[in-house]
């Protein structure tokens, strides 16, 4: 009997023997276990994806379209399955589980059943409070998402380990409209996307095929047949983890940037068992004509779109005034992370459709000079040279694995076997000051618009919980409904909430201004 063997002793009855032999079943892997612990240590809440559609959607149609996306892509399916089931949540806060390392993580699993019903949070009573306060909200604001929508959003915090609904929710606004939220578990932005995007594909496909009006998705000891198997965690084909031998110049950087870096003094981070998200938010948005304009001036100059954006980011906080603290000697330089898509870094497009849903991502973590933020709107010159510094950091870093290694520190064997993970992370968040930017750009999604259903809109936004950032930016962009920049600022950072709305119409200004918008 190996070790493994004896280790899943503790994960039975949840944890059939066939289950595994099927692929329906396995060990979440290094990266799947790190959101698993922001949600385990309550220091993440949520991030959604809002997706507008071209028609509406029956419910006997969205239970048939999700159906079929679930067959295809079991890990939607999921829930985990943890050691001290149903009383994992206080065995995780205990010293039992804190002081000793624990190398083998928890089990996913596909669930025994699934209805319209467990994604629909419309329809679930723990929700009842925020879901009938959110759609007052839309309505009285005209079907519009409104920075308070957002933010009630925000308090939709889905468990992890619930053994009869996955760990992410549908919320229906009207027959066009909704939210897919989730908890960072086995799902990222881009996943949001493609729930949309293939929601709409197999409408389209199907449009006319009869189906059971039940609303049941699926009955596993009915249907198991029907799924594909789990991929394995995308960390067992890429290489997270650092060479030892860069691991010196990784610890002095990281020592060096934590002490002479932007602070954000008067918020304290604490878990979100805490009341409140400490986030205010705000949208800004471009229309697709818009997008092309910054486009084509963004190709002239050899960039991307995230660098630009990054720059004149980086170019509002400086002008606003009321975020730097100049005359402090240590406050030399900003950090900023930038996850993105680990998808393309897989070998061929069809092991990359194998993995368009899950927590399949990396990131690049930078400070930057504050200094270099200094630019004034005549610059055009002096701004573009730092965009293409920007440029330059990114494709470095593909090159040499800055993307993976941030993550990849949290993954090595010398850490993962001697200390609890959970406990390195919430010790390196918690009762800390905030301080840099959370900045990701989901990417550009044409849509076809002669496909019977495709997708108008869609809006990022995420509440970040006790990671340290200051501020966020969440940025998504069709060619039908335009750019769309969620941003939000951890309560605090300015003295009232008008500090935000100043910073995004100073942002706005500078990505018009730069890209020749008139």
């Amino acid at each position: 009997m190996t070790q493994d063997q004896v280790t899943l002793d503790e994960y039975k009855p949840y944890i059939a023997d066939e289950l595994i032999e099927r692929g329906h079943a396995r060990r979440m892997g290094h990266l799947e276990n790190y959101f698993a612990l922001l949600q385990r240590q309550k220091l993440y809440t949520n991030f959604s994806i809002y997706g507008e559609l071209n028609k509406e959607v029956k419910d006997v149609d969205l239970t048939r379209a999700l159906r079929s996306i679930i067959f295809k892509n079991p890990i939607l399916a999921h829930t985990i399955v943890p050691k001290k089931y149903p009383d994992q949540e206080p065995f995780y806060q205990s010293e039992e589980y804190l002081n000793a390392p624990y190398p083998e993580h928890d089990f996913i699993k596909v669930l025994p059943k699934l209805s319209l019903s467990d994604i629909l949070i419309n329809e679930q009573e723990e929700f009842r409070e925020i879901v009938d306060d959110i759609l007052t909200q839309f309505k009285e604001a005209n079907g519009v998402i409104t920075p308070d929508i957002m933010k009630a959003v925000a308090y939709v915090i889905i468990p992890i380990c619930d053994p009869s609904r996955p760990n992410w929710r549908l919320f229906r606004l009207s027959p066009t409209k909704f939210f897919y939220i989730s908890n960072h578990c086995t799902s990222d932005a881009i996943s949001g996307v493609n729930i949309f995007q293939d929601i709409c594909t197999e409408l389209s496909q199907n449009d006319e095929e009869p189906f059971r009006d039940d609303l049941q998705i699926f009955n596993y000891e009915e249907d198991w047949e029907s799924f594909h198997k789990i991929y394995i965690p995308i960390t067992d084909i890429i290489e997270y983890r650092p060479a030892l031998t860069s691991l010196p110049k990784i610890i002095a950087s990281a020592l060096v940037k934590g002490f002479l870096n932007y602070r954000n003094w008067p918020t304290e981070l604490t878990s979100t068992n805490d009341k409140g998200i400490p986030f205010d938010f705000n949208i800004i948005t471009f229309t697709n004509d818009e997008v092309n304009s910054i486009r084509e001036t963004v190709k002239k100059y050899n960039c991307t779109f995230t660098p630009f954006l990054q720059a004149c980011w980086f170019v509002a906080m400086f002008n606003n005034g009321k975020i730097f603290h100049m005359d402090s000697w240590r406050e030399w330089g900003l950090d900023v992370a930038i996850p993105s898509n680990s998808r393309r870094f897989l070998a061929d497009e069809e092991l990359k459709d194998i993995y368009k849903y899950g927590s399949n991502v990396g990131g690049l973590h930078y400070t930057h000079l504050i200094s270099s933020f200094n630019i004034q709107l005549d610059e055009k010159e002096k701004f573009w040279d730092l965009v293409q510094y920007y440029q330059d950091g990114y494709t470095k870093s593909y090159e040499n694995g800055d993307h993976f290694s941030g993550l990849g520190l949290l993954m090595m064997d010398g850490l993962v076997k001697r200390q609890n993970i959970d406990k390195v992370i919430s010790s390196d968040y918690l009762h800390k000051t905030r301080a840099g930017v959370l900045f990701s750009n989901a990417g550009f999604f044409p849509q076809d618009r002669t496909q019977a259903y495709h997708v108008n809109d869609l809006l990022f936004t995420q509440s970040q919980g006790a990671m340290k950032f200051s501020f966020g930016l969440n940025i998504a962009t069709t060619n039908i409904g335009g750019m769309n920049i969620a941003i939000n600022v951890a309560q605090g950072t300015f003295d009232d909430e008008e500090g935000i709305i100043d910073l995004s119409q100073d942002f706005y200004r500078n990505i018009k201004s730069f890209s020749n918008i008139a």
